[in-house]
């Protein structure tokens, strides 16, 4: 079930939901061929699929995963789980095969590299601001917002990400940056 921006209830047909936390990636409940097509590889700790973003692949529009590569990833997390229910739900569109091709050949660069990178995506911001954008949640504040340097010069929070966009908040995110900036002694951003 998801809940669109006029608070409509609607019910999406899906097979099931997977929530995990673990440490070592396990697709065994995935068809052979799904895992073929998402490059699939078990022993990569670095990048286990080969996904647009990390997200989508080029397989089948109703798939998509969150958290599925090494980083410093709890924000991406969130951004890629609410794009795909954004995409799920038809509130944005999903990538085209150009984007997701283009995507995972990028993917295919990065695994391929030697020697491997500590994290796949290192830019943890640009990384978040570019999924941001694609599902409409990325802020565009100008210098004389109250907020404006503590979102360019400041830490990245998740909630910079709830300003705009579908299911914003903006009052909360605010607060919570806000806060985040005080509890950090932050005070001068």
């Amino acid at each position: 079930m998801v809940i669109n921006e006029k608070g409509e209830i609607k019910h999406v047909d899906c097979d099931c939901a997977v929530f995990c936390t673990g440490f070592e990636p396990k697709l065994d409940f995935l068809a052979d061929d799904v895992k073929s097509a998402i490059g699939y590889d078990p022993q990569n700790l670095l990048q286990p699929v080969l996904l647009h973003k990390a997200t989508f692949s080029t397989y089948d529009n109703t798939i998509a995963f969150a958290g599925m590569y090494r980083g410093p990833y709890y924000g991406i997390m969130e951004l890629q789980g609410r794009w795909a229910t954004l995409v799920f739900a038809g509130i944005v569109p999903a990538p085209d095969q150009e984007a997701l091709q283009k995507g995972i050949q990028e993917e295919i660069a990065i695994r391929n590299m030697n020697p491997a990178p500590q994290f796949p995506h290192p830019d943890y911001v640009s990384f978040a601001d570019c999924i941001a954008k694609e599902i409409g949640a990325l802020p565009e504040l100008n210098k004389n917002d109250s907020l404006y340097h503590a979102l360019w010069e400041g830490p990245l929070l998740p909630a910079h990400f709830r300003l705009c966009g579908p299911f914003n908040n903006p009052e909360v995110s605010r607060n919570t940056i806000r806060n985040a900036l005080i509890a950090s002694g932050r005070q001068d951003l």
